[in-house]
């Protein structure tokens, strides 16, 4: 992609030329809203990944509210048979599906409450739970362990900051280098 220099004041900023492609000589004013324009979308990505995970983990406890009121309503008009024993343990089995069905709801709400208490992280260049980090393998949102996310067409990985990427990247800060299973991960950028 052609890029071309502009000069503000003491800064020199390299430009896409297809921004600018209409303007014969560069207005500041439009350079400094192409500027500020990446910085929102950024920082809207961020919020983006963010409620995509929400509205995803959201879905899933009503999902699981709903199953769980589904196999109590099945459990409770079970009725008894002259097979004694098959009632109870068919009854058994059914207890033992509700409290998995309820294992499963209490961790995605426990991730839910996590996301929830990452809200306004202030930027300080380090990562921190809340920071999206763009490596040279990658973006990662450091977060709740949830895998891979698309937004956009784009994929993005929610890790939390106790797995072993996650850990590794807590403290760093762009620019800094480092090696997971032999592969080196370059930070290229901390939100």
């Amino acid at each position: 992609m052609p890029y071309d220099e502009v000069c503000l004041g003491i800064y020199v900023v390299y430009l896409p030329f297809q921004h600018f492609s209409s303007i014969e000589r560069y207005d500041f004013s439009e350079v400094f809203k192409f500027l500020r324009s990446t910085e929102v979308k950024n920082k809207n990505l961020k919020k983006t990944i963010h409620q995509a995970l929400v509205n995803e983990l959201t879905d899933k406890v009503n999902n699981y509210g709903r199953t769980l009121e589904s196999m109590q309503q099945s459990k409770n008009n079970d009725t008894k048979s002259s097979a004694g024993d098959k009632f109870e343990t068919g009854r058994e089995m059914m207890q033992m599906e509700i409290d998995k069905t309820e294992m499963q709801l209490n961790k995605v709400n426990f991730a839910l409450e996590t996301l929830n208490q990452i809200k306004n992280v202030i930027n300080t260049g380090e990562v921190v739970l809340g920071s999206l980090v763009r490596c040279n393998t990658g973006s990662y949102y450091i977060s709740i362990g949830h895998g891979s996310i698309k937004i956009d067409g784009k994929k993005y990985y929610a890790i939390s900051m106790i797995s072993p990427v996650g850990k590794l990247l807590m403290g760093k800060k762009s620019g800094d280098t480092l090696i997971f299973n032999g592969r080196t991960i370059e930070i290229i950028d901390v939100e």
